[in-house]
């Protein structure tokens, strides 16, 4: 099990993922999930797919993006409300509210409009680590 929150093994996906660099949040834990297993091994697996769906409602991909948070939402709800100083549920709301949003700005030929400045980070941000102020 994870120690804290405050584990310096993910503190790199924190980072880039509060500032919206949602790919380089993604390769941060890569190595981990290879060296993990169980539990931590689920939640850096479902933290990089959430990471993934992001980086796809950014590129304006609705269909990967969608497939990564319901992937995400499946792995993550099965280790509860929260593990490992990550409020999961937090997260998979403020995900799924997302993938809702870009849901709903399909235009009539069914392009995503742009979402960037609608991407809610520090929402899906908040329960995520909020005591750390050190990256």
């Amino acid at each position: 099990m994870l120690e804290s929150q405050h584990d310096s093994r993910h503190q790199s996906f924190w980072r880039h993922f509060r500032t919206g660099r949602f790919r380089e949040a993604r390769i941060s834990l890569e190595t981990l999930c290879r060296e993990c297993d169980g539990s931590d091994q689920v939640l850096f697996q479902g933290l990089s797919r959430v990471a993934e769906s992001l980086q796809q409602l950014n590129e304006g991909e609705m269909k990967a993006a969608d497939l990564m948070a319901r992937q995400a939402g499946t792995g993550l709800a099965a280790l509860g409300p929260s593990y490992g100083g990550v409020q999961l549920q937090s997260l998979l709301l403020g995900l799924s509210a997302c993938v809702e949003d870009a849901r709903r700005s399909l235009d009539a030929q069914g392009h995503m409009c742009d979402l960037r400045a609608r991407i809610p980070r520090v929402d899906l941000a908040f329960g995520l680590d909020p005591e750390s102020t050190t990256d």
